[in-house]
């Protein structure tokens, strides 16, 4: 048998330490979950689910960061049809949205979408129940109870463009790869020792 005067050859242990690069990053990325909280609905006023004395004279919704203005949309519908009125203000991190002075009393619903700063649309619903009609347009008759503030309303649920088990799949793969790499490489080299 003739032996080779000429150095074995390893490009199979850099793809191999290439491969290991890989798998620890796709690790590292699935452990971390995209921060997507900045575009959410923190709280409501009134709450998602309250019951109030009478319609509010506006609805707050309050977010974890500033939305733009621009495109902002808040729709606020009763049982006889939509009583927002104006467009909706963006005051910091709330968007407050009028409702007519003259609600009548019944379930209501408030569908909302915003952008944040970034780009990121958010939108969800959110309903309260009004017991009797508003008062006339009195903005202090009209505003919630304080129990109706209390409870924060569930923030829309977004998911993220590749789900966790994803990401976890492709570091097992690219890790079993890895070692199977190794191992071919390491068999290479002992038969080139031979």
């Amino acid at each position: 048998m003739t032996r080779s005067s000429a150095p074995p050859s390893r490009p199979p242990a850099l793809l191999t330490t290439a491969l290991a690069a890989l798998a620890a990053g796709l690790a590292l990325a699935g452990g971390a979950a995209p921060a997507y909280a900045h575009g959410d609905l923190r709280s409501s006023n009134p709450a998602d689910g309250a019951t109030l004395a009478q319609p509010p004279a506006q609805v707050v919704l309050t977010f974890e960061e500033a939305p733009v203005e621009l495109g902002a949309q808040v729709v606020v519908t009763g049982p006889d049809g939509v009583v927002s009125t104006g467009a909706p203000r963006v005051a910091s991190a709330d968007v407050v949205q009028d409702v007519q002075p003259s609600a009548p009393a019944g379930r209501y619903t408030v569908e909302w979408r915003v952008a944040s700063d970034d780009g990121h649309p958010a939108s969800g619903t959110l309903a309260f129940t009004a017991q009797a009609a508003a008062a006339g347009g009195s903005p202090s008759a009209a505003a919630p109870t304080p129990a109706a503030t209390a409870a924060p309303a569930e923030a829309p649920r977004r998911e993220p463009l590749i789900p966790s088990w994803g990401w976890i799949a492709a570091g097992v793969i690219a890790i079993v790869a890895a070692i199977r790499l190794n191992r071919r490489a390491s068999a290479l080299n002992k038969q080139q020792e031979d």
